[in-house]
């Protein structure tokens, strides 16, 4: 090779030297890294409307740490019994003869002997007649031999504080005015009342916000949400719905799924960030109150009867269904609550694993609506009343 030849090759080399390395896949890799971190900010902005414009707002203020009501025997009751007196008297008997059996059965012969004497005496001195004055020593008897186990229930039971709706009677019939309060098994505690500018009956709660949503059927406004320190219901529009909708539509909340239960003509299941409605089930099976069990995860239903008279329509099976909507029970209450001609007339909660019912009133014979002050405790799984109590400001 020539002396010419080989300056050139080591002047390209040089050349070749003092470049810039060349590195194709670095430049991609920042491109495709800046591209990602775009769509996920555009991502997320998307993401911050959606919840802007779906989430109700403003979350609802209150506080669940309350002092603990301080109960008396005089807040228990026996609720009124729609039945004929011949079946409340022989199911008093029946109750009383298996307590006396269970009390001998662990090993209480005293407290047993002494129960059936009393009930032996009752029996025989309303053996030719029984009246009502026979049933009423009968449920003294049971309230005495029942009294420990049910004040024992009661403890246990109060400390549990929910927010919940009650309700005084309006102006009109069957008009009713919500306030929305802290409650408990007896009532809602009159310092936390909060009246509201529009009245809904069936109530459910999100506890993420926390989120009341409520149904107003008054003035067809459908699913509401509810400020309770501003005391506004506001309407919550459910694109698609509309038809499935029911003046009496019953409302839970499903706290592992995060989805508002709504049955009216059928069951819908709603998303409440992204407010999209899923068909769950046709048909409304006379549903009278709804709640959902997070430890169960169960849904409870009320159901009631009717013999072709509103007057004597009655609150009587307890319905479980799994979360496809599927029943799995059906029980009689030992005691039916009174009807209404107001299907969803009735509340229901799920508190320390017990049900309880919280009917707003029934109409009598004219059709007057008459408002009710008993709350029911019912056990979740054969509809068995464990006490009953009297609601009212506390």
């Amino acid at each position: 090779m020539s002396e010419a030849a080989s300056a050139n090759t080591r002047g390209d080399c040089q050349i070749r030297a003092n470049r810039p390395p060349h590195r194709p896949a670095y430049s991609l890799g920042a491109l495709f890294g800046i591209l990602t971190a775009f769509c996920l900010y555009q991502a997320y902005r998307a993401n911050q409307q959606i919840l802007l414009k779906y989430t109700p707002a403003p979350p609802a203020a209150y506080d669940l740490h309350i002092e603990p009501y301080q109960f008396t025997d005089a807040d228990f009751v026996h609720p009124f019994d729609p039945r004929p007196l011949a079946i409340r008297l022989q199911q008093r008997v029946q109750e009383l003869e298996r307590l006396i059996a269970e009390l001998r059965s662990r090993g209480h012969t005293l407290r047993a002997g002494e129960l059936q004497s009393r009930l032996d005496k009752i029996l025989a001195s309303y053996d030719s007649e029984w009246t009502a004055t026979t049933l009423g020593a009968l449920d003294s008897l049971h309230n005495d031999a029942t009294r420990q186990e049910r004040d024992q229930l009661a403890r246990e039971l109060i400390v549990q504080a929910f927010p919940e709706l009650s309700y005084v009677p309006g102006r009109h019939r069957f008009d009713l005015q919500a306030r929305f309060a802290v409650h408990s098994i007896f009532g809602p505690y009159a310092a936390t009342l909060r009246p509201l500018d529009k009245s809904t009956v069936s109530f459910a709660v999100d506890p993420r916000g926390p989120s009341l949503f409520g149904f107003n059927s008054r003035e067809a406004e459908g699913v509401v949400t509810i400020d309770p320190k501003a005391g506004k219901v506001a309407p919550w529009p459910i694109a698609g719905m509309e038809a499935q909708l029911h003046y009496d539509s019953c409302l839970a909340f499903d706290t592992r799924r995060q989805r508002l239960l709504i049955w009216g003509r059928d069951l819908l299941a709603v998303d409440v960030l992204k407010k999209q409605p899923v068909m769950v089930r046709k048909g409304h099976p006379g549903i009278c109150a709804l709640t959902y069990s997070h430890d169960d995860d169960r849904l409870y239903a009320l159901c009631r009867t009717w013999d072709g008279s509103w007057s004597k329509a009655l609150i009587s099976d307890l319905r479980t269904y799994n979360h496809r909507v599927a029943e799995l029970s059906r029980v009689q209450l030992s005691i039916p609550i009174p009807g209404s001609r107001i299907s969803n007339s009735t509340k229901l909660a799920m508190v320390g694993g017990k049900l309880l019912a919280m009917p707003i009133g029934s109409e009598d014979t004219n059709g007057q609506f008459i408002p009710c002050s008993t709350n029911y405790i019912f056990d979740p799984h054969s509809g068995k009343l464990l006490f009953a109590c009297r609601r009212q400001p506390r």
